[in-house]
């Protein structure tokens, strides 16, 4: 009889703790797709917040400006909050950064190299700053705010999308990609074609890991009624 009871507590024992292993190991699944999922979210926020930086009037405005500029413009109160990086954008243009500016938008002729990434609202400046200094103002960078980056509990995180466009080359690329891992959590790949079709992959990835979720997450709630 002893021996009986003896079994039944090391079985119910061993009952308990496969539930708890079983029930950690689906609260961490769950909660590494909630994380895929945000990465997703903030992925198609880069595709679709690049897309308009490219081909919007500020950057248009910007190229014009290089262009236009003379070097009476370095004392120019226009620089605003970083006149460092101002000095060196908005100087009177050589032959070769003429050709480097009217090809930031990945025409033929130039290989330009394109990091993406995206970093808290308050570390912008000083990501900036460090490109600017990295780069002796050899890389362009250009950011937007949108309110924020969606997250799946619908809480939006202040975050700006950035793109440093520089001339492949040299050590360019390593000194960049080294800083932005600083701020950046992932490393974007924008594609120069077929945006679109991009987008609506990731939009069926999206849906398609928050039906996961949501299966995921009532198994649990069935599972812990049974």
């Amino acid at each position: 009889m002893k021996v009986s009871k003896f079994n039944i507590i090391n079985d119910v024992e061993k009952l308990v703790k496969d539930q708890y292993t079983f029930l950690t190991e689906q609260n961490e699944r769950i909660d590494n797709m909630y994380e895929d999922y945000n990465d997703l979210l903030e992925y198609r926020k880069v595709i679709e917040v690049s897309q308009s930086m490219l081909h919007g009037e500020e950057f248009r405005g910007l190229r014009r400006q290089m262009e236009s500029v003379n070097d009476s413009s370095k004392n120019s109160d226009s620089c605003g909050s970083d006149p460092e990086e101002c000095q060196q954008l908005f100087r009177k243009p050589s032959v070769d950064s003429e050709v480097e500016v009217l090809n930031l938008a990945g025409d033929e002729g130039v290989q330009v190299g394109r990091v993406v990434g995206t970093c808290m609202n308050s570390d912008l400046l000083r990501l900036k700053r460090m490109l600017f200094r990295a780069t002796r103002g050899n890389a362009l960078v250009i950011s937007k705010s949108e309110g924020g980056i969606e997250t799946y509990d619908k809480k939006e995180i202040p975050k700006s999308v950035f793109i440093v466009i520089f001339q492949e080359g040299g050590v360019l690329r390593e000194r960049i990609e080294k800083i932005t891992q600083n701020f950046s959590k992932n490393k974007y790949n924008l594609p120069k074609g077929g945006l679109q079709q991009k987008l609506m992959k990731i939009n069926e990835r999206v849906e398609q890991t928050r039906q996961l979720i949501v299966m995921s997450i009532v198994g649990m709630e069935k599972y812990l009624h049974s």
